[in-house]
């Protein structure tokens, strides 16, 4: 099925068959890709919704929930009884990446920023100790709170929580939990100053600069 929102084409597959089914559309649309590639999947859009060069797959099960006033650019790979659930007023600058597998949920709180970031709450494959058998690396939840900035190219791996007002740097692959109000920098990240608050104002000025 294709549908036209605001004068752009958005393309939906299985929405309305097997128990797949939207909820709400969105505001605007710019080569928009839905596809549900199982049953009892569930996509959420709230209002003022835009979905601007984005592939959503929607596995058996899984469930997805964008929040009012959100711009989402990227990907949304939701495998079988993962969830994703996105707050109000997130903005992608350019790109963001979400791939979920082994039932794992993320949630991002509202008032986010990101520029271009990976969230992986599962590594997509098994990896298991040779001696044993066992396997050493299952998938974890990720939650990241309330006005979290993720600076170009940053990644969130999983059983992370990033708490509300942390700022996380360009490149940073965090892999541990970051308090609230702090930046955190490096592979792996680590908080590298806390107490922060940090906001949208443009343009920015040098003090002693300018007029």
């Amino acid at each position: 099925m294709a549908s036209d929102t605001k004068g752009k084409l958005m393309n939906i597959v299985g929405a309305g068959e097997n128990g797949n089914e939207i909820v709400g559309s969105p505001q605007k649309t710019e080569s928009c890709n839905i596809r549900f590639l199982g049953s009892r999947g569930k996509l959420i859009i709230h209002e003022n919704v835009s979905l601007l060069t984005v592939n959503i797959n929607v596995h058996d099960d899984a469930y997805i929930e964008i929040g009012s006033g959100s711009r989402y650019r990227g990907t949304l790979n939701v495998l079988t009884g993962c969830s994703v659930k996105i707050g109000k007023r997130l903005h992608c600058n350019s790109f963001l990446n979400i791939s979920c597998a082994e039932e794992t949920q993320v949630s991002i709180g509202d008032d986010c920023l990101i520029s271009t970031a990976i969230i992986r709450p599962s590594d997509m494959h098994a990896i298991h100790d040779r001696t044993t058998g066992e396997r050493i690396n299952f998938g974890a939840d990720v939650a990241i709170g309330n006005n979290v900035w993720l600076a170009q190219e940053a990644m969130i791996l999983k059983g992370v929580t990033i708490g509300d007002g942390c700022a996380i740097a360009a490149r940073a692959v965090v892999t541990k939990d970051i308090p609230a109000h702090s930046i955190a920098a490096g592979n792996p990240a680590r908080v590298v100053r806390e107490n922060i608050v940090w906001g949208g104002d443009f343009p920015l000025r040098r003090p002693g600069l300018g007029g």
